[in-house]
């Protein structure tokens, strides 16, 4: 085991400052074969545990868990042979003698661990000083070590008052060879490529007016770096949404966000991926008003894995290079964190993030958005699904604006009636159907199937009339059909409970109470004398 002089080292790989800006983290890591994948528990904005899943969504075992609350772990990283498993523990050093002059706090320490995947054995190869908080900046692991030239080394970026340098380490933690990054100041965001030829990193440059942040590639033969693109044209605000690049697996291609004005004042968000043998970019994916926080690249397709932000939720998409349509997968109301893209491009591994101390599940997606397999590293986590599976469709439902469309186009047809007939009934949910035919997304289908029974749950609730009994068939035929096509649906249970309460004997509204007097007449005018 190697240890690091703290005087020398600060941070290591993947170990960045938490800038306001940076907002992508905690990513799940894949096995070669593509059939399991380490997730990421997550509780208070830190990974308190590192689990294996298998594509069902059942608990293989543990790889790591904190010791204490104040402990955290970074996101694991699968070998790409697959006899590994590397990733860091944080330890926060022992609290202030009381007794002492100087009540000051030991640091903490940090280590780097390598697992055997198949024993679960693991050893220590490399462990040094905790860097300190300075001016608010967070230092924290967010994204985990970094596989490269194959299974034969560990990138690593350090940080300290004086330097930024990219090392590769060997399985044993000695020291293969280091480039350096950025001498004039901070870099984040840094990786290296798997082949272990070169490094990609952003970085603030210029002041005032002139400032930007810009993307740059530098190789491990020590040439100087070149810039690629500016990724965003000022210097970077509190609100301002970045995301980690991300190689592909065989170096071919570096894939980048970028965040731009557009002629309309606002923002545009683009994902483009960078040739460097050609020194081409070119441009796969773009949106108005939205920002990328996670990117993920597959090594068959290959195909791009992605979560962005966009109003009031937070969308998961697998885009093709190629030209295909992306296909949108899952949606939250909450940010997601662990967005890995399986290598054989099939599947996305994804973690929803509780409340400090409260368990939350992730999930495993195909990536036609047809499969959906929910996976829960403390059986606490069940009781949040129903919420989690109704905020997904809530947030399908407002991308579509379906509330407006689908009213407007009910009552311009005049089928908006509690005395409806069946064959108005059925008018109605077809226009449904012909809002649907319009996506290929399965998510957003299954919302709209969603949204045709809280239409009839929703006339259901409305006052005895002429077609209530119209209403419950057409309500019980669209439940029978939304569970045969989504059995086990986290929101079955209680839909059903809620058609059972609705089918009840309604109670009759109050009547309104009767006058039991004329009203005072107003006064008559005075006659004249």
């Amino acid at each position: 085991m190697r240890h690091l002089r703290p005087e020398r080292w600060a941070l290591i790989a993947l170990i960045v400052l938490f800038l306001s800006g940076v907002s992508c983290w905690f990513p799940a890591s894949w096995s070669p074969d593509s059939q399991r994948v380490i997730l990421p528990v997550l509780s208070d904005e830190a990974v308190v545990r590192l689990v294996i899943s298998d594509l069902s969504g059942n608990l293989v075992r543990e790889v790591a868990k904190v010791e204490t609350e104040k402990d955290h772990l970074s996101p694991a990283a699968w070998s790409p042979d697959g006899k590994w498993i590397a990733y860091l523990r944080f330890k926060e050093g022992a609290a202030p003698d009381e007794a002492a002059k100087e009540k000051k706090s030991a640091p903490g320490t940090w280590s780097l661990a390598l697992q055997e995947a198949a024993s679960g054995r693991e050893r220590i190869i490399l462990q040094g000083e905790a860097p300190e908080k300075d001016d608010g900046l967070l230092a924290d692991a967010l994204y985990g070590p970094q596989w490269t030239r194959g299974s034969e080394a560990i990138a690593m970026y350090v940080m300290s008052k004086n330097e930024a340098v990219f090392r590769l380490l060997d399985l044993s933690g000695q020291v293969l060879q280091e480039v350096p990054v950025n001498p004039a100041g901070l870099a984040y965001t840094v990786l290296a490529s798997p082949d272990g030829k070169h490094t990609a990193y952003e970085r603030e440059v210029g002041a005032g007016e002139q400032a930007k942040t810009a993307l740059y590639v530098r190789d491990f033969a020590g040439r100087a770096e070149k810039e690629i693109a500016v990724v965003l044209s000022r210097k970077p605000r509190d609100k301002d949404v970045r995301c980690r690049p991300a190689w592909s697996p065989d170096s071919a291609h570096l894939y980048f966000s970028t965040l731009e004005g557009s002629s309309d004042g606002g923002r545009r968000s683009s994902i483009k991926r960078y040739d460097p043998r050609t020194g081409k970019t070119e441009t796969i994916w773009s949106k108005q008003d939205a920002g990328v926080l996670m990117l993920s690249v597959s090594r068959e397709g290959p195909w791009v894995g992605l979560e962005y932000t966009q109003r009031d939720f937070y969308a998961v998409e697998v885009v093709s290079p190629g030209g295909d349509e992306p296909v949108l997968v899952h949606l939250a109301e909450e940010p997601l964190f662990g967005l890995a893209l399986s290598p054989d491009g099939k599947w996305v591994a994804l973690a929803h993030k509780g409340e400090r101390n409260e368990p939350y599940p992730a999930l495993i997606v195909s990536a036609d958005g047809r499969a959906l397999r929910w996976f829960f590293p403390d059986p606490k986590a069940k009781g949040h699904l129903p919420e989690i599976a109704r905020r997904r469709l809530n947030a399908a439902l407002t991308i579509i604006e379906f509330e407006k469309e689908f009213r407007a186009k009910v009552a311009a047809a005049d089928l908006n009636k509690l005395n409806a007939t069946d064959e108005e009934i059925q008018a109605a949910l077809a226009i449904a159907d012909q809002m649907a035919a319009r996506y290929k997304s399965p998510v957003l289908q299954e919302a709209i199937t969603y949204g045709k029974i809280l239409f009839l749950f929703e006339a259901l609730e409305m006052p005895p009339a002429a077609g209530r009994a119209r209403f419950a068939a057409a309500a019980q035929s669209q439940l029978a059909q939304f569970m045969k096509a989504y059995p086990d649906h986290p929101l079955g249970p209680e839909l059903q409970q809620k058609l059972d309460e609705l089918l009840k004997e309604p109670a009759q509204p109050p009547r309104p109470a009767l006058l039991l007097k004329e009203p005072a007449q107003p006064p008559r005018p005075a006659l004249a004398k």
